[in-house]
């Protein structure tokens, strides 16, 4: 038995006058020598069904991995009647009146249902007037083949039970050709890695191996964005200096998991800490794992906690679903006590508990990866819904002032409530002539509950959401934002942009309606360390006008490795 198949290629000349561009489609290319061998034996039948009844082959020449045929075709005679045989006349794919189409029918469906070797024979031909022939199909379907194993040549650690599910190939399986013809496109799902060269198969006795031919790609990510926002209120006027950090892995444990980690200091005195584990097919299931956790610091006013744990199925190669259970938790840190007292009311940020479950549905159906999309649409949405139960803070129920009773300010509220949590966003991209892409986003959030508070609310504004404006310095319970860019690209990887971000916002818990309009130019350049991003924003708010002493500078880079 060899170690390693190959591709094998059929070349075939015809030896009469016919010429092959009016006969079938013949095959060429075959995932080995036996696969080959068995199609060529076959040509006559597929020859006959089309009328030629004297087709055969002359001559059959075999050098390394190429098959040479000689091909007499003869003449072609209409059919008349063809005698099907029993096990195969309620074939449902079958139409009996287009006879040139049955025996590839015939043979697609035995190499669907584990026999790749099945054979096909006319039988008892004879010849009426008016050019026609008559005759009998003869079945053989050999034998079964299932699959042994998958192999795994090159130098990338996958574990082999990860490839079954993601291929959809399990040993013992039966031979399924439709199934076999999907691995190329399901390894290019798999950004980390690619072929050196194009799959093939061993046959053996009754059963067959999988050659796979796999490298890594350089997929893992570190993407650095840091922030010069001049002028800035969080500072008093002075120079704010912001730092985004993120840390993607991508299958570091030879199992198709990603681990991401991502450090934020984008305001001041206010760090966020976001881990993500994705591990995919969890107890050889068709489901896979999501595990999160955040963390969020808001200067000396409050701190919040989330994790989440969660299941994840593809529904398609574009689009995925999870649900998953929530922990939201957040403490005040400095009760401002000489406020309370003076108002004899609570703060807009309390203490509480949030448990949610949620579910998140995205599809992906732009062309390209990353910065290098051009055409098509990706959109997702999410909603997480829960109880909210409000707890007393001891700093403020501990108060002693005028002999007032401040733990009954908690009275005037409803501590045990609810909480939905939604968002969506749709992106379309649209390329006009080779060099110039549309970047079109849309994106909405919803929260809604029994009370609203300042340390549950959505927070954006910045280079990811709303550019021109502070770093998730703007607090709402619903936004809508419109942001609309073009690309002026030199490369798949570099390219000049232009964009405006219009966006809408609804504070609650202030009673406040705001309108944003942000503008500006950028530059993404591709290096040898990896993608540079420097942009220039500015925006004004409704009620403010546009100032570009307080415009805002980020320069990222984005490097694989």
């Amino acid at each position: 038995m060899n170690s390693i198949a190959q591709t094998v290629t059929l070349k075939i000349n015809i030896v009469d006058s016919i010429p092959i561009k009016n006969l079938i489609a013949f095959k060429t290319n075959f995932k080995s020598k036996t696969l080959c061998s068995q199609y060529i034996q076959q040509i006559p039948s597929l020859l006959q069904a089309k009328g030629y009844a004297t087709a055969n082959i002359d001559t059959i020449i075999e050098k390394e991995n190429d098959f040479t045929i000689n091909l007499f075709v003869g003449k072609q005679w209409q059919w008349g009647k063809l005698e099907l045989p029993n096990e195969i006349e309620n074939l449902t794919t079958l139409n009996k009146n287009q006879i040139s189409t049955i025996p590839e029918t015939i043979l697609n469906y035995y190499e669907n249902q584990g026999f790749p070797f099945a054979k096909l024979k006319f039988d008892s031909l004879y010849f009426s007037e008016n050019n026609t022939i008559n005759g009998r199909l003869q079945i053989d379907p050999g034998m079964v083949y299932t699959m042994d194993s998958i192999r795994v040549f090159g130098n990338i650690k996958l574990k082999n039970r990860f490839l079954q599910q993601h291929l959809k190939l399990f040993n013992n399986d039966i031979y399924q050709t439709e199934k076999l013809k999907t691995i190329s496109n399901k390894l290019k799902e798999l950004n980390y890695l690619r072929e050196f060269k194009n799959w093939d198969m061993l046959m053996l006795g009754s059963s067959y191996l999988v050659n796979l031919y796999l490298e890594p790609v350089n997929q893992n990510k570190f993407d650095a964005i840091v922030g010069f926002l001049p002028n800035n209120n969080q500072t008093n006027g002075k120079l704010l200096f912001t730092v985004d950090a993120k840390l993607n892995l991508f299958n570091a444990f030879a199992n198709g998991e990603q681990i991401s980690f991502n450090w934020q200091q984008i305001q001041p005195a206010s760090p966020r800490i976001d881990i993500l584990y994705k591990q995919p097919f969890i107890f050889n299931s068709t489901v896979g794992l999501n595990v999160n956790f955040n963390l969020y610091k808001r200067d000396s006013a409050f701190l919040n906690i989330q994790s989440g744990i969660g299941i994840q199925m593809d529904i398609s190669k574009k689009s995925n679903i999870s649900i998953s259970l929530n922990n939201f938790s957040t403490r005040i840190i400095d009760a401002d006590t000489n406020q309370i007292i003076a108002t004899k009311q609570l703060p807009d940020v309390l203490d509480m508990n949030i448990s949610n479950l949620g579910i998140h549905y995205q599809y992906n159906g732009a062309i390209g990866v990353g910065n290098a999309k051009r055409k098509g649409f990706d959109w997702a949405f999410s909603s997480n819904v829960g109880q909210k139960k409000i707890n007393q803070n001891n700093t403020i129920t501990n108060i002693k002032s005028g002999g007032y009773n401040y733990q009954s300010l908690y009275d005037s509220i409803a501590t045990n409530t609810y909480q939905l949590k939604a968002k969506f966003f749709v992106t379309k991209y649209s390329s006009i002539g080779k060099q110039t892409v549309l970047k079109n986003a849309l994106q909405y959030g919803l929260l809604l509950s029994g009370n609203y508070l300042k340390n549950e609310l959505f927070q954006i504004g910045g280079f990811k959401l709303l550019r021109g404006f502070d770093e998730e310095n703007i607090f709402t319970n619903q936004y809508l934002v419109s942001s609309n860019e073009i690309r002026f690209l030199f490369n798949n990887s570099s390219y000049f942009f232009g964009f405006t971000d219009i966006g809408f916002t609804q504070n609650r818990v202030i009673n406040q309606n705001n309108s944003f309009i942000g503008g500006g130019l950028g530059l993404a350049l591709s290096t040898q360390q990896g993608i540079l991003n420097v942009s220039f924003a500015v925006g004004k708010r409704n009620d403010l006008p546009f100032n570009f002493k307080e415009s805002k500078i980020h320069i990222g880079i984005l490097s694989n490795f």
